[in-house]
């Protein structure tokens, strides 16, 4: 059934199931409708309302207004679409299309499709023609304007980022000049829309946006340009004398998207799943209650419109006190899960509590009794707990949809648990143990998927870090055992990630980017997932804006955790595809630094620096090269490397033989 039709931004619209245009009679009651459909799915007093847009008037005339304005509503679009009990009134959302939810969807999907859909909708300010003299109502209607332009920078960002990646100027101009009507003191932009017209041939305009920038920080903020706005005025106006103007970076675009995305992103429930306390007799069941907090952050995730902060990142606070304000604060959400498990012989207790960190309350705490092998049903109950208080929209049935294939074998399921942090601690007599770990679980449970997937990751790792020599035979069972994982549950995203790295390791970059986008599609949560998309798109080569994109969402998703090093040294490798040599040493560096072991790294560090004519860095860092891997040449180390480019291939040989590497 075609659904009613609701038009927030700009001018009110209602059109009906028809499609036919449908004018409510009163004023308060487009207002009325307006409130109960952003955000979707609340419930309201009817006292709430009331006093919201009849408290001028007497209590039996504020009463019959209300239900005048209702019966106005239901009049015009059907009796179905308001459900009223005793107290409370609420907007059937599976009714109504409402153009600011869709609006948010599509931001959050991100892709170029979806962000021209959502710059589309956005047609105006939110309730562009509204003005309210009641304080809550206008301190609503402020909250949903910043909150909408917000997200729309976000959306137009994207949009700007991907235009100038693929050299489409024109509409790249247009976009940019979208974001500086939503404010026009944003001195970036102006400064890309600066680098967008010179590099269309515009030079003329180019040198009147400075004029513009420059009024308008002098008028509004008594400020001058900053710096780099100025060097590029000079070398734009040195033009005509032969000087380079620096050309159109889109990375700049994507470093300020960070910040954008993720104020877009906590417009959804935020929340983090915290450590939860082992209450059991021994500290070896510390991996039981660590097992019950991953199987929980991951049933979060897979539902769509949370934001919820990876595993990782929440795990640094293991063992040490919590202030709930401060590690909100910390990790950019406002819900955090706090619990414990008590684990006695076959009898098992979780207790959990859900903290809104802005308002500093408890606001949902219960207690999961059962045996054991109960404990899958448990950790479901949770979950489906905490959505009901933070979305109640959501269905349980969309919970158990999302749930995970659990294993036959709970002893399966417990050496998978044990092997976890082995695999995520990236050291090589870790790794060798979670893989006995996995080879356990599997002789248990032969069709575990989640097992398989890990064994192909720490398989993975052997290959990535030096750990084994490396042959197309390690290759291959790492892509071996990711396949079977895949065969039994093509669904999990962390298996289609896992399968996505091992075909990435064997060069199958375009079936590595299928499985990753189908990874991303059920979870948008995988911080991991996200880190693997962006080194396909170093790999692939064509388009590095994109996997610096990729880099900066995982960032955003697990603030904290162990992988950060590798997403740097990803951005590093996306500026080397990009021959931004510069930036390419100062993220790989960076990546170094969090983690030193990550020797390998040093191979594109010496030939980035060799091909800057730093000879004497570049040499030093061959030493070290030479010194971990006796032998090593630049022949062996571009034919392991799956990078798609053949230009890309061929300069990161050079730069590896000018680095004093032996060529074979």
């Amino acid at each position: 059934m075609p659904k009613i039709e609701l038009s927030l931004f700009g001018h009110f619209c209602l059109k009906n199931r028809e499609g036919e245009e449908v004018t409510l009679p009163t004023r308060k009651a487009r207002v009325l409708l307006a409130y109960m459909a952003v955000p979707p799915g609340r419930s309201h007093t009817r006292d709430k309302l009331i006093n919201l847009l009849w408290a001028d008037r007497g209590d039996e005339q504020a009463r019959g207004s209300f239900r005048n304005a209702l019966a106005s509503i239901r009049k015009a679009l059907g009796a179905d679409v308001i459900t009223t009990t005793q107290e409370s009134v609420s907007l059937a959302t599976d009714q109504i299309d409402v153009d600011v939810t869709r609006f948010e969807e599509l931001a959050l999907t991100g892709t170029e499709e979806a962000c021209q859909e959502a710059e589309a909708i956005f047609s105006g300010l939110f309730l562009e023609l509204a003005a309210f003299d009641n304080p809550e109502l206008r301190e609503w209607l402020d909250f949903e304007r910043t909150r909408t332009n917000e997200i729309a920078n976000g959306v137009l960002r994207n949009l700007l980022n991907q235009q100038t990646a693929n050299e489409d100027f024109d509409q790249a101009a247009e976009t940019a000049r979208k974001l500086l009507v939503l404010d026009p003191l944003l001195e970036d932009i102006h400064r890309e829309l600066m680098r967008i017209y010179t590099a269309n041939g515009k030079r003329g305009l180019a040198l009147n946006q400075y004029t513009t920038c420059q009024r308008l920080l002098a008028e509004e903020l008594d400020l001058q340009p900053e710096p780099e706005t100025e060097a590029l005025i000079k070398a734009i106006r040195r033009q005509n004398v032969g000087d380079t103007v620096p050309s159109v970076q889109p990375t700049e675009v994507a470093a300020q998207n960070a910040e954008i995305d993720r104020r877009t992103f906590t417009t959804r429930p935020s929340v983090a799943v915290m450590p939860f306390d082992n209450l059991s007799d021994g500290p070896e069941q510390e991996y039981f209650a660590d097992g019950v907090v991953e199987e929980i952050t991951a049933a979060l995730s897979r539902v769509r419109s949370f934001f919820v902060i990876a595993r990782n990142s929440a795990f640094v606070y293991k063992g040490k006190p919590i202030v709930p304000s401060e590690v909100a604060d910390d990790l950019g959400v406002r819900y955090l899960l706090l619990g414990s498990v008590r684990r006695a012989g076959e009898r098992l207790r979780i207790t959990a509590k859900l903290i809104d960190a802005e308002e500093g309350e408890q606001i949902w705490a219960d207690r999961y009794d059962g045996q054991v092998d109960d404990v899958f049903d448990l950790q479901d109950q949770i979950t489906e707990s905490v959505v009901g208080i933070l979305q109640p929209t959501i269905l349980k049935a969309e919970i158990r949809r999302v749930s995970r294939k659990r294993p036959d074998s709970l002893e399966a399921y417990d050496y998978t648990t044990q092997a976890f942090p082995k695999a995520w601690a990236l050291a090589q007599k870790e790794n060798t143990e979670a893989i006995e770990l996995l080879n356990k679980a599997i002789e248990l449970d032969p069709g575990y998927a989640l097992a398989h997937a890990l064994i192909s990751w720490c398989t993975a790792q052997n290959i990535v870090y030096n750990w084994v020599v490396i042959t197309d035979e390690t290759k291959l069972a790492a892509l071996k055992a990711a396949k079977r994982a895949y065969a039994i549950d093509a669904e999990d995203p962390l298996v289609l990630t896992m399968l996505a790295t091992a075909e990435t390791l064997v060069g199958n970059l375009d079936e590595a980017g299928i499985h990753i986008e189908r990874a991303l599609a059920f979870d948008r949560n995988s911080a991991w997932a996200w880190i693997r998309s962006g080194w396909i798109h170093v790999f692939k080569g064509e388009n590095p804006p994109a996997a610096i994109d990729d880099f900066l969402r995982a960032k955003q998703l697990s603030p904290f955790d162990p992988l950060t090093f590798n997403l740097h040294i990803g951005i590093g490798m996306a500026h080397f595809s990009a021959a931004e040599h510069e930036q390419a040493i100062t993220y790989l560096e960076k990546g170094m630094m969090e983690k030193p072991e990550a020797v390998w790294a040093n191979r594109p560090l010496a030939a980035a620096n060799a091909l800057l004519g730093n000879d004497a860095e570049a040499k030093r860092i061959t030493a070290i090269v030479l010194e971990n891997f006796p032998g090593l040449t630049a022949t062996r180390i571009i034919d392991s490397l799956p990078h798609r480019m053949p230009e890309v291939r061929e300069r990161y040989f050079r730069g590896l033989c000018l680095a004093g590497l032996p060529e074979k």
